[in-house]
């Protein structure tokens, strides 16, 4: 299809000098309320509890989006997910309480779950004017009216249950709450002054891990690249759907193993995902593991376990804001801000152990708690040992992307010149990179003089054959050389004797 289409791979040279979007994070789970067929973008705790509600043992969203945002993170997608057949609650005002009353408006709670059980309606007319108040848990949230029945201009009657519905349904307070519906044909009844409590809802049946994997296909690959997570959905199932996820939509997936699991069980967790997939890319340059999970306040001066998935997300958007996707979100720029403790002590043989499986141990240094590690749960060491080099190459992805989008559909002309440009948006994406330090320049060890950049942008006639330009397809080749990660500091500290050269 016409547009963009970049695809990445590695390249195995020699040893030495040869060659903030994406701070998002996309979470998956189970909320009080909230939309189930779209994810939405929030970017404060208040924005979340007025669409997705407010906190709930049974919920895993709640605790996850407060702990991101006071760690500092800035931009959350969430997709709630429910049950098999779930319904929204709903009930009918009507015209009368005989055994066949004229329903009138049909109130029913913006989205499936039991909490529209919460919602009442109370209408009253008095002297021929309609006022509706609606309230949610015993608070006010709408109050319309008077509204009264209007002859208009063309000699033709609007009636106050039609104002009603449009009051309703414009209402910002209302929009994530309750939409309003009318029965045409009885628009000219007058509702029975009553309260009206709305029934019936139903969050459906058990919240398994295969559905939350139904979730992610609501985060869209035009959101950007980020990280994604369905924290609490500790299964194979998840993780699968996660790494499928990442590797289709250029996104980083952060794993964690159940709450009370072992750090040799996490190792055992993150043993499966060593290998590559049917492209030839390796799928665990997509997913990196986290343990133990994490302790956060609970609101009553104690504190409540968490999978540490938020917490490592925070961190990273931190180091994203800082540097770029190339520094790690660990170490000191992921020191808790919110977080209280860990669910497991991590002591220096356990974290040993977790580095050698492939898992990134949280730890408690000088007192915060930190992400300790940054690997991804690639085989391949060489070209993905780090999960910045897989959140670097999506980076750059998404920048390129967006970059070369104007040029689509432009002319190709036998001069070169959409050629020129090209190459110079490429380099405009890849070389404040490189001056930031996340690509690793080539320097003469001798003389200290630059050998290359780090990086390789070609878009000439060499790589783009007449044919391919009569197809109306032009081809660039990028090639970058990503700056590893220092997660190993050996000192060497000898003592000498009072006679011996120091």
């Amino acid at each position: 299809m016409p547009g963009i289409n970049v695809t990445t791979g590695v390249r195995v040279g020699p040893e030495g000098a040869n060659v903030t979007p994406g701070s998002t994070l996309f979470l998956v789970g189970t909320a009080e309320r909230g939309p189930i067929n779209r994810a939405r973008a929030v970017v404060s705790m208040g924005q979340f509890e007025a669409i997705y509600g407010g906190y709930s043992s049974s919920n895993t969203l709640h605790d996850s989006v407060r702990t991101f945002f006071e760690e500092g993170g800035s931009r959350c997608y969430v997709a709630r997910v429910l049950g098999t057949s779930p319904a929204a609650s709903t009930i009918n005002l009507v015209n009368s309480d005989s055994p066949t009353p004229l329903i009138i408006i049909t109130l029913t709670a913006a989205n499936p779950g039991v909490w529209g059980d919460d919602l009442r309606a109370t209408t009253v007319t008095t002297a021929g004017a309609l006022t509706i108040t609606i309230t949610y848990r015993g608070s006010t949230v709408f109050q319309g009216g008077p509204f009264y029945n209007e002859t208009l201009g063309d000699g033709s009657t609007k009636y106050a249950v039609q104002f009603a519905v449009e009051a309703i349904n414009g209402s910002v307070a209302l929009s994530e709450l309750l939409v309003a519906s009318l029965t045409t044909a009885n628009v000219a009844e007058d509702i029975v002054d009553d309260d009206y409590d709305l029934t019936a809802g139903s969050n459906g049946g058990s919240v398994t891990a295969a559905t939350a994997v139904t979730g992610l296909a609501l985060f869209d690959y035009d959101f950007g690249p980020g990280a994604v997570a369905a924290p609490g959905f500790a299964t194979s199932t998840t993780w699968n759907g996660l790494r499928d996820h990442a590797a289709a939509n250029r996104r980083i997936a952060l794993c964690a193993s159940a709450v009370g699991a072992s750090a040799s069980t996490a190792v055992t967790d993150a043993g499966g995902y060593y290998g590559n997939n049917e492209e030839g890319r390796t799928e665990g340059s997509y997913m990196a593991f986290y343990w133990p999970w994490v302790m956060v306040p609970d609101g009553f001066g104690g504190t409540r376990a968490q999978s540490p998935e938020a917490f490592v997300a925070a961190g990273r958007a931190r180091a994203l804001r800082a540097n770029g996707p190339w520094r790690a979100g660990a170490g000191n720029i992921s020191s808790a801000r919110y977080v209280k403790d860990l669910y497991a002590p991590v002591v220096r043989t356990t974290a040993e152990t977790l580095d050698a499986g492939r898992v990134n141990a949280l730890r408690v240094i000088n007192g915060n708690v930190q992400v300790y590690g940054a690997r991804s749960v690639s085989l391949d060491e060489n070209n993905w040992r780090f999960i910045t080099y897989r959140d670097t190459i999506n980076f750059i992805v998404g920048q390129a992307e967006a970059a070369l989008e104007p040029l689509v559909f432009r002319p190709i002309d036998g001069r070169g010149n959409l050629f020129g440009e090209v190459e110079a948006i490429l380099t405009g994406v890849v070389d404040p990179i490189r001056t930031s330090g996340g690509l690793y320049e080539g320097f003469d060890p001798n003389t200290g003089a630059p050998i290359d950049p780090g990086y390789s942008v070609e878009v000439s006639s060499a790589n783009n054959p007449v044919g391919n330009l009569a197809n109306g397809v032009v081809t660039a080749t990028v090639g970058v050389r990503v700056s590893p990660v220092a997660e190993q500091i050996n000192v060497t500290i000898t003592k000498s004797s009072l006679t011996a050269t120091v």
